[in-house]
């Protein structure tokens, strides 16, 4: 595989064959090519897919959310097309999503399981 870019432009050749494991490979180094192109991801979601833009949506995926040793909080999502996505957040984010959850869910709603005392729960 060859990754080429100038930071708005990128060439990409894959000439050889991929199991899934090179397929998350391939992902993973485009995603980081993509890291160091402009325009940069814009840093609002778009609220539908439009000619040039596509949403990437799982529904019911997997998450898991472990405290870190620095304090932070890492949130693990699992896409079956990209795997797994880690996003490190600092506490008081990690809290305003728990309080969001906790506003709007039902009482025995698994939801509430993921909010605990637990180094980290999988859903």
């Amino acid at each position: 595989m060859e990754f080429h870019s100038n930071g708005r432009l990128a060439t990409v050749k894959v000439t050889e064959e991929l199991d899934a494991n090179g397929v998350e490979q391939l992902i993973v180094k485009l995603a980081m090519l993509r890291s160091e192109m402009t325009p940069p991801v814009p840093m609002k979601p778009p609220s539908e897919p439009d000619g040039d833009r596509h949403i990437l949506a799982a529904n019911d995926s997997e998450l898991m959310v472990a405290l870190q040793a620095s304090g932070r909080f890492r949130i693990w999502m699992r896409n079956i097309g990209i795997g797994w996505c880690g996003y490190s957040v600092p506490a008081s984010t990690a809290v305003a999503m728990a309080r969001f959850v906790l506003s709007r869910a039902a009482p025995g709603d698994p939801a509430l399981d993921l909010i605990g005392n637990s180094d980290g729960k999988r859903h």
